[in-house]
């Protein structure tokens, strides 16, 4: 691979369905400067995240991440509390993700959008749930479990759509 400077990524957003060919460490270091929103989408060879994986995710300081229509994936990265700019959490049609990570979410995350994740049946309890949260949305979740508990969040997080 050719070094490039940390500067010449000026890369915002990217959309891929490869999460182990954008999980390394060198890609990582250089779109850390400039991503901001990182889109898992269709990746059918993944089902869950290897340490080296984990590892670069961290290299990822200020981003907004989605997985979206990822069928094989099983579980959400370990790390993911470890992001400490992680505003955004979006996770769309995967059907395999059973549950949030079980080290919790970033103490950043403002907002948590969980849709047509069938398996996903609760949330972590309202004190382990980032106090910076201000938005949830399952409206979209087939699982009514999951809708009936974010109503009991009603008043506790500003905004929910159960």
């Amino acid at each position: 691979m050719n070094e490039f400077p940390s500067s010449s990524s000026k890369l915002q957003v990217l959309e891929t369905d490869d999460i182990a060919g954008v999980l390394a460490a060198p890609i990582c270091t250089l779109l850390s400067p400039s991503l901001t929103d990182l889109r898992f989408c269709w990746d059918e060879e993944v089902d869950r995240f290897t340490k080296e994986q984990e590892d670069a995710l961290q290299l990822l300081t200020s981003l907004e991440i989605t997985f979206w229509f990822s069928d094989k994936l099983q579980c959400l990265p370990a790390g993911l509390h470890g992001l400490p700019n992680l505003k955004r959490l979006n996770i769309y049609r995967c059907q395999a993700i059973r549950s949030l990570p079980k080290d919790g979410l970033p103490s950043s995350l403002q907002k948590l959008k969980i849709n047509s994740c069938p398996a996903i049946r609760s949330l972590p309890k309202a004190n382990d749930l980032p106090s910076s949260l201000r938005e949830l949305d399952v409206r979209d979740s087939e699982n009514k479990e999951l809708r009936r508990q974010c109503r009991k969040l009603i008043g506790i997080i500003p905004v929910v759509y159960a």
